[in-house]
């Protein structure tokens, strides 16, 4: 019990002392603590300082110093621009790639397209050597057709008339059947056909 008496005496002396510190600081000027730093004996060294004339450059180091200020702004440009078109390049290299891969990607899609415009143009193209072997072969039909029709015409005109008509006639009649000879593997060709489709 005596020890926890002590204690708690102490405790109490320790309080009041702390009360005692708070009082006397309230009691002090506290501007003291705040211009510290502030001096006039400082404040004229300042002026004194600021008044003495500034030393005389040397020219010599001035320029060197210059120059080497811009060598070292060239180089960081150069850097600069060495970085930058490092960059691009890589950057461009990639977008011709991407671009040749894609040009790519086109004609193999179009290849079948193309494909199918050669080959729809050359059955048009058969299409049409078909299409004008039919239309000769038809008139060389047609042609025979009247040629048979002048044959029969001539040889109908010539039975009743003169042996002079006659002579004639059976000389236009040999021409007319050498030209129908010649004539003769269209009709037959031609007559193929017809004969299938009846």
């Amino acid at each position: 019990m005596t020890t926890s008496q002590g204690t708690g005496s102490g405790s109490a002396d320790n309080n009041q002392d702390k009360l005692e510190r708070i009082k006397k600081e309230a009691k002090e000027d506290a501007s003291s603590y705040y211009a510290q730093g502030h001096h006039e004996d400082h404040d004229k060294d300042l002026k004194a300082e600021y008044g003495k004339p500034l030393p005389s450059v040397d020219l010599g180091k001035e320029e060197f110093n210059m120059v080497r200020a811009l060598a070292y702004l060239a180089f960081g440009g150069a850097a600069l621009a060495l970085i930058f078109i490092l960059f691009f390049i890589r950057d461009l290299d990639n977008r011709v790639d991407t671009m040749g891969k894609e040009v790519g990607n086109v004609d193999a899609k179009l290849d079948p397209f193309k494909k199918e415009v050669n080959d729809n143009i050359a059955k048009l193209t058969g299409d049409l050597d078909g299409l004008k072997s039919k239309v000769a072969q038809y008139e060389r039909l047609t042609a025979a057709i009247e040629l048979k029709r002048a044959l029969v015409t001539i040889q109908e005109i010539a039975a009743d008339s003169s042996p002079e008509v006659k002579s004639k006639s059976a000389q236009v009649v040999a021409s007319i059947q050498s030209m129908l000879d010649e004539f003769a593997p269209a009709m037959k060709e031609t007559a193929k056909p017809a004969e299938a489709s009846v």
